[in-house]
C-alpha cells in the first residue's frame, strides 16, 4: 500500500485594540482624546484537529505464555472455557446421520461426548470436546460460520495510533473532510506469539484514509477497537519488500491514498466499507 502526507492548517486568532491620541496647542492647555471607532475584526476559520494516542499494553496471554492455556492434551480446562464462551446447548436428539462437522463421526453415539449447539450459531452442533480444542486464549470461533465467542487478542507490537481531521482533505467520491490516520512502531524484538521469538524486527510508519462522515466514522470505531485488540498489524514477511521480520498489515485492508481507486489502494471505491467491515468481523470486532 502507498502512503501520502498532509498538511493541516492551523489558525491562530489575535485580538488587538488601538486608541490614538491627539493634543491641542498649548496656549489653550486643553487634550482632546479622540476615539477612533474599532471594527470588529473577522475571525478566520479554525479548522477541527482531533488527536488521539493510544499506547498498547500487554496482555495477561502475553505475558505468561507458559500458562497452558491451550493444553488439548487435557480437554477439561478447555471443555469448561468453551462451554463458559459459547453457552451452549446439550441436545439429545438430531437428524439421523448428522455428523460433527469436526470429526465427522456421528453426533449422537455411545463413544462420542455430549452433542452441543452453540448459542449464537444456528444449527451448528457438534461434540463438546471437538469443539473445546477450538479455544484459543479467549475465544473460540465457530468451524463452519466463523463467529466468534469471547475477545480476540491479536499479537502486533507496540505502537501509536493517531488520527486528525483534516477539513480541506477529501478522498476523490466524497464531499467532506478526511480522516487521516497515522500509525508508528519502532524497532524492537519478537516475543513467544511472533514467527520468530527474540528475533529483532522492523518498524513502519503507515498512513491511511477515511472519508469523515458516517460511514468513515463507523470504521474508524472499528479500527480502534481492532488496534486495542492488537488486530491491525503483525510480524512477518512483507509483500511488497519481501523482507521477513517487519510489521506489516494484518488483514484488515487500509485506504493509504485518498484517490486512485482500488487499485491505488484508494478512493473511489464502492464497495471498501462492506469489504473492511466483513474483514473485521473476522476478528469479531463489530
Amino acid at each position: 500500500m502507498g502512503n501520502k502526507n498532509t498538511k493541516t492548517r492551523s489558525a491562530t486568532i489575535s485580538s488587538t485594540t488601538s486608541i490614538s491620541t491627539s493634543s491641542s496647542t498649548a496656549t489653550s492647555r486643553t487634550t482632546t482624546i479622540s476615539k477612533k471607532k474599532i471594527e470588529p475584526e473577522i475571525e478566520p476559520e479554525i479548522e477541527t484537529e482531533i488527536e488521539i494516542e493510544i499506547e498498547v499494553k500487554p496482555t495477561i496471554e502475553e505475558n505468561n505464555n507458559n500458562n497452558n492455556d491451550n493444553d488439548n492434551s487435557n480437554p477439561s480446562p478447555n471443555l469448561k472455557k468453551t462451554k463458559k464462551l459459547t453457552q451452549w446447548k446439550i441436545i439429545k436428539e438430531v437428524e439421523k446421520d448428522e455428523r460433527c462437522t469436526i470429526c465427522l463421526c456421528d453426533l449422537i453415539d455411545e463413544f462420542s461426548t455430549e452433542c452441543v449447539l452453540l448459542s449464537q450459531c444456528k444449527g451448528h452442533y457438534f461434540h463438546a470436546d471437538c469443539i473445546s480444542q477450538c479455544y484459543d486464549k479467549g475465544y473460540v470461533r465457530c468451524p463452519v460460520c466463523s463467529y466468534i465467542y469471547g475477545t480476540k487478542i491479536g499479537n502486533q507490537p507496540n505502537g501509536t495510533m493517531k488520527y486528525v481531521i483534516v477539513k480541506h482533505l477529501q478522498c476523490s467520491g466524497f464531499n467532506c473532510g478526511t480522516i487521516q490516520i497515522s500509525y508508528n512502531f519502532p524497532n524492537g524484538i519478537q516475543n513467544e506469539s511472533h514467527p520468530n521469538p527474540r528475533v529483532a524486527y522492523e518498524g513502519t510508519q503507515r498512513t491511511a484514509y477515511l472519508p469523515d462522515n458516517e460511514q468513515g466514522q463507523e470504521v474508524l470505531r472499528l479500527f480502534k477497537i481492532a488496534w486495542e485488540r492488537k488486530l491491525l498489524f503483525t510480524v512477518g514477511r512483507s509483500v511488497t519488500t519481501g523482507k521477513d521480520n517487519v510489521v506489516i498489515w494484518n488483514g484488515i485492508h487500509h485506504k493509504t491514498t485518498t484517490e486512485g481507486g482500488p487499485t491505488q489502494f484508494g478512493y473511489p471505491d464502492e464497495t471498501y466499507f462492506a469489504r473492511v467491515q466483513a474483514e473485521l468481523a473476522e476478528f469479531g470486532v463489530v
